[in-house]
C-alpha cells in the first residue's frame, strides 16, 4: 500500500483501529439479536436458561476483546503513530486467533440451540426439514 505522506498513513491506521472495534461491536449486536429472537419465539423455560447462558457467552468475551482492542497499544496513539517513544503493543496475533476461536464456538452454539426445540414441534416431516433448513441458513 502506497501512502504519499505520513499523515495519510496515520489516518489509515486510525481507520483500521476503529474498524476493528466496530467489527466486535457489530458481531456482538448481531449474535445478541439472534439469541433475543430465540427468547421470543420459543416459550420453554429450560430453553430460556440455555439462551441466557449463551447470551453471557457472547457478551462477556466481546467486552473482553473490546477492552483488549482499546488497549492493544499503550499509549493508545501508538496504534497509529509508531514514532512515539516507549510505546508497547500486545501480541495481536494471539488475540485475533483467540477471538476467531471464540467466534466459531459462539456461532456453532447459536446454530445448534434451536434444533431440539424444532424437533419437538408437531409438524410433518417435510415441514420439519424445511424449518431446519431455514434455521441453518446461517451456516452459509
Amino acid at each position: 500500500m502506497y501512502f504519499r505522506n505520513r499523515l495519510s498513513l496515520v489516518v489509515a491506521n486510525k481507520a483500521v483501529w476503529v474498524a476493528e472495534i466496530l467489527y466486535v461491536i457489530i458481531m456482538l449486536v448481531t449474535k445478541a439479536s439472534i439469541l433475543l429472537f430465540y427468547l421470543r419465539i420459543f416459550p420453554s423455560p429450560k430453553f430460556h436458561i440455555w439462551v441466557k447462558g449463551a447470551l453471557g457467552f457472547v457478551i462477556l468475551p466481546s467486552i473482553i476483546f473490546l477492552v483488549l482492542l482499546f488497549v492493544q497499544c499503550m499509549p493508545v496513539a501508538y496504534n497509529w503513530d509508531k514514532s512515539i517513544d516507549n510505546g508497547k503493543c500486545l501480541n495481536m496475533n494471539a488475540i485475533i486467533y483467540a477471538h476467531g476461536g471464540v467466534n466459531i464456538a459462539q456461532d456453532v452454539l447459536i446454530l445448534a440451540l434451536p434444533l431440539p426445540q424444532l424437533l419437538q414441534l408437531k409438524l410433518k416431516l417435510n415441514q420439519k426439514i424445511g424449518l431446519f433448513f431455514m434455521f441453518q441458513l446461517g451456516i452459509l
